[in-house]
């Protein structure tokens, strides 16, 4: 019982400090599921640049991360000013969805706050079936979120201006996601980075949130050493 009680706790431990570990994960980018192209100014003195927006379809190649994601996996932008070529591969970092966008230090906890907002109210399950025009949306948004700075969303207005649509009704959606999000809605727990200086990092979702896991393998360690205690007690 001992035993099983010390071996039930490291693993707990274990998965408990997961995301603060160093894992990797090496992925061929295949290319953008969804595109449709905007301009877009992230008021970093680049001007405006045409992009396109999207989702992202990568396949894991290797790396150090245990799990998820495996094989082929999409994954959303958070970076507006750096790039992925469709065929090559990258090693990321596994990371705190709040570490992303590393060429600004990482977007903080209160904009990957927002993220989980937008995407457990418009996008819970990354990879569900989705057209170009809501994905579009989805990657506009996320885009707002990491890089205003005004302390207001607005796609049309700000430090981070979209314009010349190829799909006006994306845009639009993409403002009624930002406008929406006032902490009301659901939260997703399981969105991660994929993070690497001079490359472009992107959001991950994983199946189960691993301190979910961490947390019900504590709890069954604790009623392992209770039960443990029980037993050793002299009967009266």
């Amino acid at each position: 019982m001992v035993t099983i009680v010390k071996f039930a706790l490291a693993i707990a431990a274990a998965l408990a400090g997961f995301n603060l570990q160093a894992s990797t994960v090496i992925a061929t980018f295949n290319n953008e599921l969804t595109s449709e192209s905007i301009t877009r100014d992230v008021g970093d003195g680049a001007g405006p640049v045409v992009t396109t927006t999207g989702m992202f379809s990568f396949t894991r190649t290797g790396g150090t991360l245990v799990g998820s994601p495996t094989g082929t996996f999409d994954a959303f932008c958070t970076e507006p000013r750096e790039f992925v070529t469709p065929g090559d591969t990258y090693t990321y970092d596994f990371s705190d969805l709040s570490a992303g966008a590393t060429n600004i230090g990482g977007m903080g906890v209160a904009k990957a706050t927002l993220i989980d907002e937008l995407f457990g109210r418009y996008y819970p399950v990354i990879g569900a079936p989705i057209d170009a025009e809501h994905a579009s949306a989805l990657q506009i948004a996320i885009w707002e979120i990491v890089r205003e700075n005004s302390g207001t969303l607005d796609v049309y207005h700000g430090n981070v201006v979209f314009s010349n649509p190829q799909d006006p009704d994306a845009l639009n959606l993409a403002q009624s996601y930002v406008q929406s999000l006032d902490g009301t809605g659901p939260h997703l727990t399981n969105l991660y980075a994929l993070t690497a200086i001079g490359v472009q990092d992107v959001i991950v979702q994983i199946p189960e949130p691993v301190e979910a896991f961490a947390t019900g393998l504590a709890l069954i360690a604790i009623a392992l050493i209770a039960r443990a205690r029980r037993c050793q007690r002299p009967s009266r």
